[in-house]
């Protein structure tokens, strides 16, 4: 689906807040409110599972022998949520738990060690896998959400357009609030647009979506790729 240049949305952002006029400053003011909403809206599609509308990436890293985590910090610095661990030479999932659980299931890790890890856990930007890694350079997969990079009015909006309305009003919200934040009926009516958004093009559509793929998985037919089992 298509996406929105960040100036047409600023032109249209100036419309609704009938503030069209020219001024390099209020661009920059209205890119700034952009960016920090998207990163808000990024937060609430991870938070409902919907990877498929965020995008999503895989990146690759090597185990070190004897070591049982593998340094993140250099090699995903753009990494949002992991939403799986993999390996390919025994196409293996590497399921992923809390922290203080995988310490539980291995509180030494040179106590046992194995080619293919069965467990992982993120921590300080490091991923654990236990057992501890036996191989030096074995390949581990990760399915990762990208955090959007930060915008300009060169840029593209990094969702489909159909979240244009939502993120328009969540604008509007902290447009408002700059401009003055006593003007509590105004923001109240532009608060109450923005949850209702929200509920309609995430919460509704993901509960809608659940639904649709409990009814395919009793049906036999595939499931929906919006939602990772």
């Amino acid at each position: 689906m298509a996406k929105t240049t960040v100036a047409d949305f600023i032109a249209k952002f100036k419309r609704r807040v009938d503030y069209d006029i020219t001024d390099s400053d209020l661009d920059n003011l209205m890119v700034d409110i952009i960016d920090d909403q998207l990163k808000i809206l990024y937060q609430w599609l991870s938070d409902e599972g919907l990877f498929i509308d965020i995008g999503t990436e895989v990146a690759t890293a090597k185990t070190t022998a004897d070591q049982e985590y593998i340094d993140l910090s250099t090699i995903l610095a753009d990494m949002g949520d992991i939403i799986q661990v993999s390996e390919r030479v025994n196409d293996s999932i590497i399921s992923m738990i809390p922290f203080n659980k995988f310490r539980e299931i291995q509180p030494d890790p040179t106590a046992e060690s194995a080619r293919t890890p069965d467990y992982c856990a993120i921590l300080d930007d490091k991923l654990y896998l236990a057992p501890t890694p036996s191989d030096t350079d074995d390949i581990i997969y990760i399915d990762y959400v990208k955090i959007p990079a930060i915008i300009t009015t060169a840029s593209t909006l990094p969702y489909k357009s159909s979240y244009d309305p939502l993120l328009l009003a969540m604008c509007k919200v902290e447009f408002f609030h700059w401009q003055d934040p006593t003007q509590t009926t105004t923001l109240t009516s532009a608060i109450a647009q923005r949850d209702y958004l929200k509920e309609e093009l995430i919460e509704g559509s993901n509960k809608y979506n659940m639904i649709q793929q409990s009814e395919s998985r009793m049906g036999g037919a595939s499931i929906s790729p919006r939602v990772p089992e």
